[in-house]
């Protein structure tokens, strides 16, 4: 006979699954968004929630200060809790299908304008600081990436950066080509084991010593990412090519990264548009 499933096992298993499919770290997500909802509407089986649970947890959410953002994340990790659920022939229904997702308030991105960059620069006080900073800056990659990075995953006679699913957000691994004098910085910096021997927060807590000796403040680790998109974005790189060098899924996500330009910026532009005449010739209105 059958064993009586319930909503733990079944929570226990969704939660195997996504870590088989996608990264830890998404797996580890999943998993606190889950525990969220469950904590917050408990039920001896899934099937036992219904629609209006689901709206009532996002009352609860945002009555505890919780953003929008994050309330549109947990139920769209319920939603799809649900619909591996209904794969399972464990429910009929997804109590989460038609929930409407909370407006968000557009969320700026940060980059870091070129003089910017050479202050950060000029403070970095080792070679550690500096190839933090310059591989951020030339990979765009996220900081929980750079913190597993290994000096395996560079084929420098190549000039070619690889690194594995795992070792990423998205669970999607990248290839990264790299300019001929990072390659030359990389190779002097060259060693055996993780590129940097600190876990995310270190490397958060590095650069930012690193910007207060600069005098700057408002960034974060990120920004290093958010810049390498704009810059490429700005200088006529493809959105699509940016899109694999981010790693992104969707190319929606990719445009959020292209910063506003300044109206100078701007001005420059323009200047492929045809040339206003100084002198215009006067409009013949005869018949």
């Amino acid at each position: 006979m059958r064993k009586k499933e319930t909503l733990n096992t079944y929570q226990a298993k969704f939660e195997n699954w996504v870590s088989l499919t996608g990264s830890p770290q998404t797996a580890r997500r999943y998993a606190q968004a889950l525990e969220q909802f469950f904590s917050r509407i408990p039920r001896e089986h899934p099937r036992d929630v219904l629609r209006f649970d689901v709206e009532d947890f996002k009352v609860m959410r945002l009555r505890d200060g919780v953003s929008a953002r994050t309330v549109n994340f947990e139920v769209a990790v319920l939603r799809a809790f649900y619909n591996w659920l209904i794969d399972m022939e464990a429910v009929p229904l997804n109590p989460a299908k038609q929930i409407k997702r909370l407006r968000e308030p557009e969320h700026v991105r940060k980059s870091l304008p070129g003089d910017v960059m050479e202050r950060i620069l000029k403070a970095v006080r080792n070679d550690e600081e500096r190839l933090l900073v310059i591989l951020a800056a030339h990979t765009g990659l996220r900081g929980n990436t750079l913190a597993q990075l290994e000096w395996t995953d560079f084929d420098l006679n190549n000039k070619l950066l690889t690194v594995a699913p795992e070792k990423t957000k998205t669970g999607k691994g990248q290839q990264i080509p790299l300019r001929t004098d990072l390659v030359e910085f990389l190779k002097i910096q060259e060693g055996e084991g993780p590129v940097f021997r600190k876990d995310v927060k270190g490397l958060q807590a590095k650069f930012s010593a690193i910007l207060k000796r600069a005098g700057l403040k408002g960034f974060g680790l990120h920004a290093l990412r958010h810049t390498f998109a704009t810059t490429l974005l700005r200088n006529g790189v493809d959105l699509r090519t940016v899109q694999d060098l981010l790693g992104h899924k969707s190319l929606k996500t990719t445009a959020l990264y292209l910063t506003p330009a300044t109206a100078d910026e701007t001005r420059e532009k323009l200047n492929v548009l045809p040339v206003v005449p100084t002198s215009p010739e006067p409009m013949n209105t005869s018949q």
